[in-house]
């Protein structure tokens, strides 16, 4: 999978097509808003600053969220809850009145927050900065844009590396030189990202922006030694504490690798694809979901007892499927609302149930033992599948489409200098793990208003609370045997390298003029086409 890939003109077009005719999402209406907003000469005149770029992305994003409000109504409407939950609260919170009232309004704030920061980090990655300012060495390369990865020499640099040899050919020869088994991890995704691949010498070359990760891939001991250990492990498997030092440490090993890096923007480009293949934010959310679980119904348990149905394969594999999402730094925020969400749900909602040409919400009354596994693990599974196959694709392809119009087709300043002079200010912001929150620090968000304005948030403020965080390893004395080993199944299965594309169902394209106000009836129509698409994915999905 390539991160880093910018989209043609062509295919830009092909995407505001897809999203104005077959989603019938106003897409020019989004264009001319925001072009016709304060922001929006501010962002692009030479006295522009980071906070003028956090305006704008405010606004642009919630400029999309409203105009695909049918797509993403699950994620910021009060009366569309889709676990139909009554009183959302932290599963480890023993007394509701010691949850802030506004809780559940800040989780929805952070689920829009963490999809508005994928979104600007989905738009850097396929808008790479010229190479140049890679400042990489490059040597004997099928292309300008390709980097050669070989057994045999270092053939670009790494910046910033303490005591770095200044020789690094002879140091690599007499140090990292190497022949990886090809059924190891990170050779598999060294094969998938790479554009060329000469099998007799092992070389791979690989694109430019993703040099600096690959490379990491290749010679770290620590990556390797990972590797070694996913070996030894099969779907039976007991326990095996070495697997989960190999993890920690290679997770200790890359946060401190990713502080060599003196631009956010390298660090990003090096730090994303480790999160997506690695899951090091994501599987610590997902043991500690499934501990949740797996000890609801003991005793001394806070949590709902019937969310031990939940328990079992299935489980398992909607959290793989967690772990191809492609918002790598809030993955764990989404699964744990969804838990929490599941949990106090207290009504059986046929959300998608029923037929798409007569949709009606409905609503039975359940006791809290009616609660089935079949019940809450098929509407989990929607969810994730909603999310990764709906509402991430729309909200990126807008993205896209939007900032292409706002500044490279008909704007004078480089998009991805917009890009960096953000990153390079607001990094922590935009990696930030929600899910380290405390409860003060989310209800802060809100003070005293039960509402918050994106226009009114100071982002220093958020990105000073996240510069300190750091990421969690996995405490293997925390958790019980049963999560070790359901946790170690999601560590040495492969996690899908290549995202699917988003479904298209063969519906007829409907047109809707961005000139004018969508009349009664059309409104209507677009309702129904929405449920339409949502009844579609959740049967062929």
């Amino acid at each position: 999978m390539d991160f880093f890939t910018q989209s043609t003109p062509e295919e830009l077009q092909e995407k505001r097509a897809m999203l104005k005719y077959f989603f019938l999402i106003d897409i020019d209406g989004i264009i001319a808003k925001i072009k016709g907003s304060e922001e929006y000469p501010a962002s692009i005149s030479s006295k522009r600053s980071p906070l003028c770029s956090d305006k704008l992305f405010n606004l642009i994003f919630q400029t999309i969220i409203e105009a695909t409000n049918e797509y993403t109504c699950i994620l910021t409407s009060p009366g569309a809850h889709f676990f139909a939950e009554s009183d959302l609260k932290p599963l480890d919170s023993p007394d509701s009145s010691s949850v802030p009232k506004c809780y559940r309004d800040a989780i929805y704030y952070l689920l829009q927050l963490s999809l508005r920061n994928h979104c600007i980090i989905h738009g850097s990655l396929h808008n790479p900065a010229n190479i140049d300012s890679f400042r990489i060495r490059k040597k004997g390369n099928p292309s300008p844009n390709t980097i050669e990865i070989c057994a045999a020499e270092h053939c670009f640099y790494e910046p910033d590396r303490k005591n770095h040899p200044d020789n690094i050919p002879q140091s690599y020869n007499q140090k990292y030189k190497r022949k990886i088994p090809d059924n190891f991890y990170s050779q598999q995704i060294l094969k998938r990202i790479a554009v060329n691949i000469s099998e007799t010498d092992n070389h791979y070359f690989v694109p430019a922006p993703s040099s600096y990760f690959s490379f990491y891939l290749f010679y770290e001991d620590f990556v390797q030694k990972y590797n070694r250990e996913i070996q030894k492990i099969d779907s039976h498997s007991t326990y095996r504490k070495s697997l989960f030092n190999a993890y920690n440490e290679l997770c200790e090993n890359s946060t401190r690798h990713s502080s060599h890096f003196d631009n956010n923007y390298c660090k990003l480009l090096f730090d994303y694809p480790l999160e997506y293949y690695y899951g090091f934010s994501s599987i610590p959310v997902l043991a500690r979901c499934l501990e949740n679980i797996h000890n609801c119904d003991t005793p001394n348990s806070l949590h709902p007892a019937h969310m031990k149905y939940m328990e079992g394969e299935q489980l398992l594999d909607i959290f793989k499927q967690v772990l191809q999402l492609p918002n790598v730094y809030s993955r764990g925020l989404f699964i744990q609302y969804a838990i929490q969400a599941i949990a106090a749900s207290t009504h059986f909602p046929l959300y998608m149930q029923a037929p798409a040409n007569s949709w009606v919400t409905q609503y039975t009354t359940l006791e809290p033992d009616d609660f089935s596994r079949g019940h809450n693990i098929s509407l989990l599974r929607k969810f994730i599948t909603t999310l990764d196959q709906l509402i991430i694709p729309i909200l990126e392809n807008a993205w896209d489409v939007v900032m292409y119009h706002l500044f490279t087709r008909d704007g004078n300043i480089p998009l991805c200098d917009i890009y960096r002079e953000y990153i390079k200010e607001y990094l922590p912001l935009l990696t930030a793990d929600f899910t380290q929150l405390s409860l003060q620090e989310m209800s802060a968000f809100f003070g005293d208003s039960r509402y918050l304005d994106y226009q009114k948030l100071n982002p220093r403020h958020l990105n000073g609370i996240f510069q300190s965080k750091k990421r969690s390893p996995i405490d293997p004395a925390s958790l019980s045997r049963t999560t070790l080993c359901n946790v170690q199944r999601l560590m040495a299965s492969e996690i899908s390298i290549s995202r699917e594309n988003m479904f298209y169902p063969d519906f007829p394209l409907q047109s809707l003029s961005a000139s004018e106000e969508p009349s009664q009836h059309m409104k209507l129509f677009i309702k129904n086409h929405t449920k339409n698409i949502y009844h579609y994915l959740h049967k062929y999905s």
